[in-house]
């Protein structure tokens, strides 16, 4: 993902449904807003581990799902561990293993 996808993300979260309910219910995350570095763009990132990872609101799920996916097409557990060290959204895990059930190549590569 670009700077170009970062700032569209952030416009998006501004207007987020999804993200507002988050925000307004008692759950794990620690969302705030983080400026990315070298840029203007400030996104809703949670810092409850050690990396901040960008919450993502639904219209940019598939960029950050493909966005790993091809790297290597790995196996889906080690797919969906770096999904979650890098971003943030309600049901990451579920809506992960239904996106890799639907991909080819990661059937093709699947381990069992």
């Amino acid at each position: 993902m670009g700077p170009d996808d970062y700032h569209k993300i952030a416009l998006s979260q501004t207007n987020d449904s999804e993200l507002t309910n988050v925000l307004n219910s008692e759950n794990c995350l620690n969302l705030i807003i983080v400026k990315l570095q070298n840029s203007d763009v400030e996104l809703y990132c949670d810092l409850s581990t050690n990396t901040a990872r960008p919450y993502i609101p639904e219209k940019f799920r598939k960029i950050c799902f493909d966005s790993i996916q091809n790297l290597a097409y790995p196996a889906i557990k080690t797919t969906s561990k770096l999904v979650r060290s890098s971003y943030v959204w309600p049901n990451i895990n579920k809506d992960y293993i239904a996106r890799a059930k639907q991909c080819i190549p990661c059937q093709h590569f699947k381990v069992d």
